[in-house]
């Protein structure tokens, strides 16, 4: 009787561990896959896409842009741009990032008005390989006098230590027009 029940036992745990050697097995590969597409998305160089500024935001490309960008006096808009070649250093079980952008506005000539240092800042992990990556930030542009102005963004990659700046041309005006 307790030989029956050692091969029960042996049956049982043979049974157990050759799933788990299965999945370890399309993790080697998985794991193959993961560093390849790495490696070819940390030769992708920094770029900001689609720099625009919106009434709303609700996801990744699903937003309202304002209308001929023009921004009524006291009013916040989004800010929404998308980054491509974001560098990820891998930890084995997850994936680290780390950013940062400034935004600065000028006059029409190019004159600088303001710079917001390191208004946006994000150090996180990830346990997914990062291919859309959008960036949302509220930001009060109403305040500034009625006129025509430039917004620049400059997105800091600090793990690849690389940087990428995209402007766009912005109007406050007041809500009578």
């Amino acid at each position: 009787m307790k030989i029956k029940k050692i091969y029960f036992f042996f049956i049982i745990l043979l049974i157990l561990t050759l799933p788990f050697k299965l999945i370890s097995n399309e993790n080697e590969d998985t794991l193959i896959l993961k560093k390849q597409i790495l490696d070819k998305f940390r030769k992708i160089p920094l770029k900001i896409l689609n720099l625009k500024l919106c009434e709303s935001v609700q996801s990744y490309r699903n937003y309202e842009e304002l209308y001929n960008n023009e921004i009524i006096t006291g009013e916040d808009v989004y800010i929404y741009y998308e980054i491509e070649g974001l560098y990820t250093i891998d930890y084995g079980d997850y994936l680290n990032y780390s950013i940062s952008h400034d935004i600065s506005i000028y006059t029409y000539n190019k004159k600088l008005i303001k710079t917001f240092k390191n208004c946006l800042n994000i150090e996180k992990n990830t346990e997914g390989i990062i291919v859309e990556f959008p960036i949302i930030q509220s930001m009060r542009l109403g305040d500034f006098p009625e006129g025509t102005y430039f917004l620049k963004i400059t997105l800091y990659d600090k793990l690849k230590n690389q940087k990428a700046e995209s402007r766009i041309k912005f109007k406050v005006i007041t809500g009578d027009e």
